[in-house]
């Protein structure tokens, strides 16, 4: 793991006595490109189980997913995930709501709730007592966008991802939304159900949610859907561009005030597709990792073949859209951010373009980078970066929890 601090004015670097220190103050593609190359461990990995890459081959530039197929095989393997890792494992209970979206349309929205002994929160002090939060006992809102390209997945990919090791340390009311997919709901329904399901969340009282302490955390496509949540909650104007997205319908709110404003905290991004590869900015930074990625776990032609469900070609041109692709978006109201990126990825390069974006507005951002590992590495318990992952997950998330301003 190499980690690249930023924080308010300081130039990135990537420090490390044991490790090759790297520095993208330049834009010398090489030396992005050579976070490329398998480590150790993942090379270790599929040497024992070659069948990990094995399958037919998603390189070729005309590749389709097959959304039904992708999802059926999916949902088996996270039935059987979750039949052996329970919320209660990790001392949290869950709780199934149906919310309905701005169109009358209804999701299934997961809650889940400590049901243990208090942790100690930023103070180190007891955060709440008894088996679980009552309504006066108020905890920070980790509000959770699953990956899955868009076209698949659930609050269970995230628990995969990165819930099991958050929620062994920190306490949390997490709400997950189980958005619609695409290609059936392109581009922006999957945005606008998350958007109104945060909405309903912080506007519901009982939950016993601080409504001014709202983290965001996802990965792959969940983390786009962060990334551009985060946008929608910076502008909060009626005569802002986002204002038409930012609106859910009266019924979202649950009774709220229907001038209900979201305040970020904080923003947790893993592995995070953060801007259409016809749109990069190549202008401002290198941009390698895709073309790399033709032969890994999630290669460019998988990519492409994602974004063009999620943006049909009759609204091809959403890609440039800020909330499509969050890095071309003015960053200046942006929250504090915590950024962890695969160097065998072929989004690698928006993670670090993200990171620096945000240094450049100088806002609060800290990216952490594993090279060698492909983009869902951190499925693989046995891989020495994944267990690097989960630590410094916590620690990007106790850092969060920490520099929230007092009121």
């Amino acid at each position: 793991m190499t980690e690249f601090s930023s924080l308010r004015g300081h130039e990135p670097q990537f420090p490390g006595a044991r490790r090759k220190s790297l520095n993208f103050t330049t834009r010398d593609v090489s030396r992005q490109s050579d976070l490329y190359p398998s480590s150790p461990s993942w090379k270790a990995l599929v040497d024992e189980r070659p069948a990990v890459l094995q399958g037919p081959s998603h390189a070729s530039a005309g590749f389709q997913f097959d959304p039904e197929t992708q999802r059926a095989t999916l949902q088996q393997e996270e039935e059987l995930w979750a039949q052996a890792n329970p919320p209660s494992k990790f001392g949290y209970t869950v709780e199934d709501f149906l919310v309905t979206m701005r169109d009358g349309d209804k999701i299934l929205v997961k809650v889940y709730r400590p049901a243990r002994p208090p942790v100690a929160n930023r103070n180190g002090e007891s955060e709440h007592k008894g088996d679980s939060p009552g309504p006066t006992k108020t905890l920070p809102l980790l509000f959770v966008t699953h990956g899955g390209g868009w076209i698949q997945g659930s609050a269970v990919t995230e628990e995969i991802n990165m819930l099991r090791a958050l929620i062994k340390e920190l306490d949390f009311i997490i709400v997950a939304p189980e958005f619609r997919l695409a290609p059936e709901y392109p581009f922006p329904t999957p945005l606008d159900d998350c958007w109104d399901t945060l909405c309903w969340a912080v506007g519901n009282s009982a939950f016993g949610i601080e409504p001014t302490n709202v983290y965001l955390a996802g990965s792959s496509a969940g983390a786009n859907l962060a990334a551009a949540l985060a946008l929608m909650a910076g502008y909060s104007k009626a005569t802002d561009h986002l204002a038409i997205r930012r609106r859910p319908a009266p019924w979202v709110l649950a009774g709220s005030e229907l001038n209900l404003e979201v305040k970020v905290t904080g923003v947790i991004l893993n592995v995070p597709v953060l801007c259409h590869p016809d749109f990069f900015p190549t202008y401002e930074f290198p941009y390698v990792s895709f073309t790399q990625a033709d032969n890994t776990l999630l290669t460019n032609a998988e990519m492409r073949a994602l974004w063009n469900l999620y943006l049909p070609s009759e609204s091809a041109f959403e890609g440039s859209n800020p909330l499509a692709s969050p890095l071309l978006a003015f960053l200046h109201n942006f929250p504090p951010c915590r950024i962890y990126v695969a160097g065998q990825d072929c989004l690698r390069d928006e993670g670090i373009a993200f990171a620096k974006k945000l240094k450049k507005f100088g806002r609060d951002v800290k990216l952490w980078v594993y090279p060698g590992v492909p983009h869902t590495f951190a499925e693989f318990d046995d891989l020495k970066e994944t267990r690097d992952f989960c630590t410094d997950l916590v620690t990007g998330m106790k850092e969060l929890m920490a520099e929230k301003p007092r009121g």
